[in-house]
């Protein structure tokens, strides 16, 4: 598999979560510490990150 596909798939699966928890982007960027900016790329595919910066942060998806 494609490390593109990989993204845009873990991606729909954080807008997912996040979604079915009734967090906005906004929100979760403030409970993560990640910028609300980086959440949406991640959430499209469009960021290369470590799984940890939106699982494993205290008040994240996690």
């Amino acid at each position: 598999m494609e490390q593109d596909d990989l993204l845009h798939k873990f991606g729909r699966r954080i807008s997912i979560l996040r979604e079915q928890q009734g967090l906005t982007i906004d929100e979760l960027a403030a409970r993560s510490g990640v910028g609300a900016g980086e959440i949406a790329l991640i959430e499209k595919g469009e960021a290369d990150f470590q799984v940890t910066v939106v699982y494993a942060r205290p008040g994240g998806l996690g």
